[in-house]
Parts: C-alpha cells; sequence; structure tokens
C-alpha cells in the first residue's frame, strides 16, 4: 500500500531541497505576514499571473514611477535577492512554474537558480 508523503518545511530548507532531489510533494511553511516566494499574489501558488506582476513591477521602475508593492511582497519577487525586481525575476517564476507545476517535477528555487548559474 503506498501511502501520499508530504513534506513541510521552510522555503530553502534542507528538507525541500530533499524534497525536489527526490520528487516528493513539498508544502513551504510561509509565516504570517510574509508571502511565498514567487507568489506575489499571495494565491499560495506560484503561477503565470505572478510573472506579470513582476514584470508590471518592473515596468513601473524603468518608468521611474513607484512600485506599489508591500514590502512582503517586494521580498516575494525578488526571486534571486538582489534588492531590486528585473526580468529575470520574472524568468525565475515562469521557469519554477513550468518546472514545479506544468511539468509535475519539483523543484526548488536554487535549483531554479543554479539553471541560470546564480
Amino acid at each position: 500500500e503506498f501511502r501520499r508523503v508530504l513534506f513541510r518545511s521552510y522555503e530553502d530548507s534542507p528538507c525541500e531541497e530533499y524534497a525536489a532531489k527526490y520528487g516528493i510533494e513539498f508544502e513551504p511553511i510561509v509565516p504570517e505576514g510574509t508571502y511565498l516566494r514567487g507568489d506575489l499574489n499571495g494565491d499560495g501558488q506560484v503561477g503565470l499571473e505572478d510573472a506579470q506582476s513582476c514584470l508590471r513591477a518592473y515596468c513601473r521602475v524603468l518608468s521611474k514611477k513607484p512600485i506599489d508593492l508591500e514590502d512582503a511582497v517586494f521580498r516575494a519577487a525578488d526571486i534571486d535577492k538582489d534588492g531590486s525586481i528585473t526580468p529575470e525575476d520574472a524568468t525565475y517564476i515562469l521557469r519554477y512554474y513550468t518546472v514545479s507545476e506544468l511539468s509535475g517535477n519539483r523543484t526548488s528555487w536554487k535549483q531554479v537558480l543554479a539553471a541560470f548559474g546564480k
């Protein structure tokens, strides 16, 4: 009999890496007042809308308009943690989405960033 295995831990933890490496379902623990990395709309999933929101925020930066994001959302959008929102952050969100959600293979942000040499 096969039982469902689910790991729950914080993002970027060894537990998340292990789950991604062995294809085990992982559910991040998101502390109160924070957002899951890459989840800009706060729906608990990383998806296309999040990448679009990231690009919209970047366009506001280019046009020298204020980014209308609260600090927690800004941190969720800054995937590579370089202190700014860039098109690369949107690309990382899309990569995470296509690997984790569409293909069904678990990945971690560390693996996504490594695929881009980060």
